[in-house]
């Protein structure tokens, strides 16, 4: 019967050894006979919308030959054929009789087509489609039904490993940590049991989002790549990585070609191309991505433009463009968004009343990292262009308690906590910048977790640059450098080792500065925290070369971090 059928053109079979596959991700022997119930769920799995059920019954010195073709969606029995030899050697020639009316009523027969499942591993068929709802769920940037459909699944398969690598993953992405690592851990205790590809898959996770250690999912995820090169997850998987250790080139291929692969997956994959081609400085390119997918991402066009116009300091292109997106008084989502950019705005030129102001929305509306986030740039920016260190000093204390309460990553506790002790020790807030080291210290419990020990380092930094040790803060911060986490700041960074250079007297400064002042800045993956450094930078460089030209020195607009402003005294 079967390679009757496989004869016929019009009708595709199921291989052998996808059935034998199938059976083994269902948990199953290889050999596992294939009655109606296992038939069925191996369909479905596969995407095969039909499915051919034949037996033979002896019927005295001949038989009976009944074939019976189901559809898999709704079970029903679409096409039946039968026949009865007489003779045992009739029996050959009325099985091509049955194939024959089965191909008849097949061809003709109207079925809806099935998309196959994820190839996954589990013995639960209502697991495997929750599962796979939770795929496209996220694919779409619907992260939290997503998390409620992997909980859905686990109700019906609590060893589904992939189930609860993908649960944790998102709940990684939306800042549930304590959550996220339990349910990574439990992915990676059930991988011995699971095919080397979905070894791999949770490993590399587990790596990267567990175990701070973003160069070792790397490894993994290219071994997944060479064993089979047209992985989706692979290529996602590397761009998460390149993206985490500053390699933002790289990133944006991988995740060009996981998209290539996957067009609908566009969360994660859009979003990993597209800022890894903003923080890589390809922004044209980033603009042709946008425009390609302006019908279903059609915020990232007003994305690009924003960071196109603050590359080029377009300040009437910014103001315009944020008065065209977010119309007067928005409310929700587009409210905090929209301030959340007009306070980048603000603080670009050094308007920190109406930042503010900006802030306070921003603040109000409670999204885990962006409050603190909000209060770090208004704190920077308040030291430098005229604000009160005293107020700095309190918008830092405020981000640190935000962030000390929340349940982040590393790597999220690492670059809030770094800008936290820039602030702090700029304003002479020591004690606030020994918490920061106590926190940290006490998060890493001494695993030496690559994101705790290079906020360490760059604590140690602006502790030296707080005591105005010029050369023990520029060794700290190169030292602070010498490494990268996900979506880390490093501006900040760049423009401690410029201070320091020039509380040394150092000319090379005015190089430094000048870096910070050009996007991108190598490894630095938060464009928004560069835009207040650059306008920091410049007026620095501007002050080193009014000294250098003899105007007369100001006393608040030198490098002391005491007092660390320039400009008027006022806000």
């Amino acid at each position: 019967l079967r390679a009757e059928l496989e004869a016929t053109p019009a009708i595709r079979v199921t291989p052998d050894h996808g059935i034998r596959e199938t059976l083994r991700l269902m948990r199953l022997p290889a050999d596992t006979a294939l009655g109606p119930e296992v038939a069925i769920q191996v369909a479905a799995r596969r995407g095969v919308p039909l499915v051919v059920l034949g037996t033979v019954a002896p019927l005295g010195t001949g038989a009976t030959i009944t074939a019976r073709v189901i559809d898999v969606r709704t079970g029903d029995v679409v096409a039946t054929a039968t026949a009865r030899p007489e003779r045992p050697e009739d029996i050959v020639s009325d099985v091509a009789r049955v194939v024959r009316a089965v191909r008849a009523q097949v061809t003709g027969a109207r079925v809806d087509s099935l998309s196959p499942l994820p190839a996954v591993t589990t013995a639960s068929l209502p697991a495997l489609e929750r599962f796979a709802q939770a795929r496209a769920a996220a694919s779409r940037g619907d992260r939290w039904e997503a998390i409620d459909l992997l909980d859905a699944a686990l109700v019906y398969d609590s060893n589904f490993a992939l189930a609860h690598y993908l649960l944790g993953d998102l709940l990684w992405f939306v800042d549930r940590q304590q959550r996220s690592e339990f349910h990574l851990d439990r992915a990676i205790g059930l991988s011995h049991r699971l095919p080397p590809r979905e070894q791999l898959i949770v490993r590399a996770r587990h790596e990267q989002l567990v175990r701070d250690r973003p160069d070792s999912a790397l490894v993994a995820w290219q071994r997944l790549r060479a064993a089979i090169p047209g992985e989706r997850y692979g290529y996602e998987g590397m761009a998460w990585t390149y993206r985490a250790i500053g390699d933002f080139v790289r990133a944006a291929a991988a995740a060009d070609t996981a998209l290539q692969l996957d067009p609908d997956a566009l969360a994660p994959n859009f979003t990993n191309r597209l800022y890894a081609l903003l923080a890589a400085g390809s922004v044209a390119d980033a603009g042709t991505l946008a425009r390609a997918h302006t019908d279903r991402v059609p915020w990232a066009e007003d994305e690009v433009r924003m960071v196109t116009a603050f590359l080029r300091g377009d300040t009437v292109a910014l103001v315009t463009m944020l008065r065209t997106a977010f119309p007067a008084d928005p409310t929700g989502m587009r409210q905090r968004e929209a301030a959340r950019r007009w306070q980048l705005v603000y603080l670009a030129g050094g308007r920190l009343e109406e930042a503010e102001r900006a802030m306070t929305v921003v603040v109000r509306a409670a999204a885990v990292q962006e409050p603190p986030r909000a209060l770090l740039l208004q704190a920077r920016a308040e030291l430098e262009f005229g604000g009160s260190p005293d107020h700095a000093a309190a918008l830092a204390r405020e981000a640190f308690a935000w962030t000390r309460n929340a349940d982040l990553s590393p790597p999220a506790y690492a670059r809030l906590l770094e800008r936290v002790a820039d602030v702090a020790a700029r304003a002479g807030d020591l004690a606030t910048l020994d918490h920061v080291e106590r926190f940290l210290e006490a998060k890493d419990r001494g695993r030496g977790l690559r994101s705790y020990v290079l906020a360490l380092r760059a604590v140690a930094a602006y502790r030296a640059l707080a005591a105005q040790h010029w050369r023990q803060a520029y060794r700290a911060a190169v030292a602070a450098r010498a490494g990268a986490y996900f979506a880390r700041s490093v501006s900040p960074l760049v423009l401690l080792t410029a201070d320091a250079r020039a509380g040394l007297g150092d000319p090379a400064a005015t190089a430094v500065y000048d870096s910070v002042a050009t996007w991108p800045v190598a490894g630095d993956g938060d464009y928004e925290t560069w835009v207040v450094m650059r306008a920091i930078a410049a007026r620095r460089r501007q002050r080193l070369a009014d000294t250098a030209a003899g105007a007369p020195a100001d006393s608040r607009n030198n490098v002391s971090m005491s007092a660390g402003s320039s400009g008027p005294a006022k806000r």
